[in-house]
């Protein structure tokens, strides 16, 4: 059975979106060659820097998805190439093994750069594996170069589309001046063979040398141009998604504001509320120290303050009874020594009633 589950991690938990994008999860039901496409971005592609990378980093995420493709599509070319190579009768056998190891050793020193994010060096070395083996193949032909071997200029716009897509765009140019140089110092200085002698002497040097030079040219140029606008547009829609990222939390920030300053509001009104039930004499009230008063610290302090004043109010009403009740005391207490009879005196509710109790006895 081929219904493979990937054990659970730390990442379980996080948004499915960024899971996908990662390419290090495969599906159940998944066709077979998104799994193949995860299976090589895990061993040949940076890893996916996360949602909240910067443009930077996602634009080196991009370039090197971008890059792993391009080695894949190199890897299919050179399989086809050395297949091709390999029913020749011509063929050299030391060379051709010793040339198949090379060319494999340096794919699997651009998987490794790639997957480290070294682009740049990556690229360097898909440059030379596509024009060294044009170069190489044109400059190896027996006999010399011959109208057979002409396409093999054509294909060097290859290497312009691996430049102009992975490292700065300007550097297209620089790859079509090397290309234009080569083609025409083989057509002019290298061995010709009789076919394209004469074909030179009938159509002229300029008709066979301009083709394959106008075409690296026009590659470069419109490359160029549609790189450039696409990376223009990239940073026009990265710079409208951080402004757009910017009103949102600029009216998530108003509307927090707004909720703040009405419970702002509210607790201040819960204060003055509370002062004006002390005012009125109910010394009961309280301010609420509930979740949605902010200022309940100062709540907490206030209500502290009332509990003192409450029992220094309690104290001080005790007190001025006591000075209210102790002349009709002390004249109870006078008609008691006159009498001789108990003394007799209503209880009046304060510490009185104790020392009234003790004279009694």
């Amino acid at each position: 059975m081929n219904n493979y589950v990937p054990p659970p991690s730390r990442n379980a938990g996080l948004d499915t979106k960024r899971l996908v994008n990662t390419d290090q999860i495969h599906v159940v039901n998944d066709p077979l060659w998104k799994r193949a496409r995860s299976l090589w971005y895990r061993y040949t592609a940076p890893p996916y820097p996360g949602l909240q990378a910067t443009f930077k980093q996602q634009e080196a995420f991009r370039r090197g998805r971008l890059a792993s493709l391009t080695l894949l599509f190199i890897i299919f070319l050179v399989v086809l190439f050395m297949a091709a190579m390999g029913v020749t009768t011509n063929l050299n056998v030391p060379v051709f093994i010793t040339s198949a190891i090379v060319v494999f050793v340096l794919i699997f020193v651009m998987a490794w750069l790639i997957r480290h994010s070294h682009i740049t060096a990556a690229t360097l070395i898909m440059l030379l594996v596509m024009d060294g083996g044009n170069i190489t193949t044109a400059l190896a032909a027996k006999g010399g170069i011959g109208l057979i071997n002409l396409p093999l200029f054509d294909i060097m716009i290859a290497s312009e589309l691996i430049a102009v897509s992975l490292l700065n765009p300007a550097t297209v140019f620089l790859v079509c001046l090397f290309n234009c140089i080569f083609i025409t110092l083989d057509i002019v200085f290298g061995p010709r063979a009789a076919d394209l002698n004469h074909y030179l002497a009938m159509s002229g040097w300029a008709v066979v040398i301009s083709r394959p030079l106008l075409l690296e040219l026009a590659v470069a140029v419109v490359t160029w141009q549609w790189v450039t606008s696409a990376n223009k547009a990239l940073k026009r829609a990265n710079k409208a998604e951080k402004l757009a990222a910017m009103e949102h939390e600029i009216a998530e920030y108003e509307r927090n504001d707004a909720v703040k300053k009405r419970q702002l509001e509210q607790s201040i009104q819960y204060i003055i509320e509370t002062q004006r039930q002390v005012a009125n004499g109910d010394f009961t009230a309280r301010v609420p120290t509930t979740p949605d008063n902010m200022l309940w610290p100062v709540a907490i302090s206030f209500n502290n303050l009332l509990t003192r004043f409450q029992r220094y109010q309690r104290e001080a009403s005790e007190i001025e009874r006591i000075r209210k009740d102790m002349p009709m005391v002390l004249q109870a207490i006078r008609e008691a020594k006159m009498t001789g009879r108990p003394l007799q005196m209503r209880r009046t509710g304060t510490v009185i009633d104790a020392i009234l109790l003790e004279l009694n006895k």
